[in-house]
């Protein structure tokens, strides 16, 4: 089992960008950022199979038919059966992120993306000024542009409210981060 985890790079994605919990352990305390991506880009771009899967919680790890199971489907040619079984199970204590897993080919491999798989950034609402001004001018850099979303704290329940930049700090931000870039 341990070659299927070392044959496989993974990316580890969630589906609920208003979580307080994933945006404290997983974007640097608020301060990072979310890349949203269009789950009709995730397929392979040569055999056009999906790569993308939604991680189911249990109790207990895989029984034995479930193995044997993805056993015949990966001789039937379905490379990814073990893989979805063995890396896209966790425990039920970690339901909370709603976790879905991209298969990326090698470990520690580059995956390209077509450029519209990228469909927002969502920057933190602790994010230094810096930082958001280099997302944002490297944003701009893209043919396919991604929506600029802000995350900040609901005020009435522990939720983030994910909502568009306004146009006026989106133009000052495309400002001051087109110096900044230009800068470099």
């Amino acid at each position: 089992m341990k070659e299927v985890g070392h044959e496989q790079g993974v990316l580890c994605l969630s589906s609920d960008l208003e979580n307080v919990m994933m945006w404290s352990h997983y974007a640097d305390n608020h301060e990072g950022l979310v890349l949203r991506f269009d789950t009709r880009y995730m397929g392979d771009q040569v055999s056009g199979e999906l790569r993308c899967f939604q991680v189911k919680y249990g109790l207990s790890f895989p029984r034995l038919p479930e193995y044997l199971a993805a056993l015949r489907e990966l001789e039937n040619g379905d490379r990814l059966a073990f893989a979805r079984l063995y890396l896209c199970r966790k425990s039920m204590d970690w339901k909370n992120e709603k976790e879905w897993r991209f298969f990326a080919g090698k470990p520690d491999s580059f995956v390209e993306f077509d450029a519209p798989m990228l469909s927002s950034v969502v920057f933190g609402w602790k994010m230094p000024e810096g930082t958001r001004r280099l997302v944002t001018a490297w944003a701009n850099t893209l043919n396919h542009k991604p929506e600029l979303l802000q995350a900040k704290p609901c005020p009435d329940r522990f939720r983030m409210a994910i909502t568009p930049m306004t146009m006026g700090a989106q133009q000052q931000h495309d400002k001051k981060a087109l110096n900044a870039f230009t800068e470099q």
